[in-house]
């Protein structure tokens, strides 16, 4: 076995799940995610998109924003963040969801949608990666 990757690999199991704060806490998180989606669709115009087409991230951060603004995300607005052929955003929801890093509910008001969430583990893999490239946004108490 490779030892890059099997330093990755240990690196992995080593995780340490992060607790979940309350919203409040979220609302510099929240957008900073939104200006990350944002600056990887500004980078389409300089460089050809293909090189960027990265749907797992984009539906990530899309979820994880729409959490700290208190809003729902239908499947349907999850493929449009992913900026990706629908069918393509689809399959990654499809493996997003195995890897138990998003969840779906069906719409009372309409059976025909489904909201899609981060699970908790999600979400607080989520907030130690943006602390972690932002530390601006991490608590002032954190390591």
């Amino acid at each position: 076995m490779d030892r890059t990757y099997a330093n990755a690999r240990s690196r992995r199991k080593a995780r340490q799940p992060v607790s979940v704060r309350r919203p409040e806490d979220w609302t510099a998180h929240g957008a900073f995610a939104r200006e990350l989606l944002t600056s990887r669709r500004l980078i389409t115009r300089y460089f050809d998109p293909d090189l960027f087409a990265d749907p797992a991230l984009d539906i990530l951060l899309d979820l994880y924003a729409a959490v700290t603004e208190g809003k729902k995300v239908a499947t349907s607005s999850a493929c449009i963040a992913a900026a990706v052929p629908s069918t393509t955003a689809l399959r990654w929801i499809a493996r997003l969801k195995a890897m138990k890093l998003i969840e779906d509910q069906p719409d009372p008001a309409d059976g025909r949608r489904k909201w899609l969430t981060l699970t908790a583990a999600a979400h607080a893999q989520m907030t130690a990666y943006l602390e972690r490239i932002n530390p601006r946004i991490a608590p002032a108490n954190a390591n």
